[in-house]
């Protein structure tokens, strides 16, 4: 009996959230949605293999994390806010992290700044 219970409760489950963010996308947005969101998909992968041919370690980590995440949203209920804050806070830090890594080479001795000595 509670087999029988704990699939009902699944399926309502299953009813309300498609576990998929491609089903759920178009389900609440449609053909624009959905296109507009595979468009951004594929912006990010060229974009993302672009990074993953780089040596910016810190970028590539940023990039795998992105697509696990991705990846486990596929499968899993994705309306939860913390799934959201992952997923934008992640393409943030790939969009700002090779910014990030030339300010962490750049030379302080560059801008050294000489005293005018004048005598006046």
């Amino acid at each position: 009996m509670t087999s029988i219970l704990l699939s009902k409760a699944r399926r309502r489950l299953a009813a309300k959230d498609p576990h998929n963010v491609f089903a759920s996308t178009f389900a609440e947005t449609g053909f624009l949605g959905l296109g507009s969101l595979v468009l951004l998909l594929l912006y990010f992968l060229q974009k993302d293999i672009g990074i993953m041919k780089s040596s910016n370690d810190l970028s590539k980590t940023f990039v795998v994390s992105f697509w696990t995440l991705f990846v486990f949203a596929l499968l899993n209920p994705s309306s939860s806010i913390i799934y959201q804050t992952l997923f934008w806070l992640l393409r943030a830090l790939i969009e700002k992290s090779p910014k990030l890594r030339s300010r962490d080479s750049f030379n302080l001795t560059d801008n050294v700044v000489v005293e005018d000595k004048g005598g006046g």
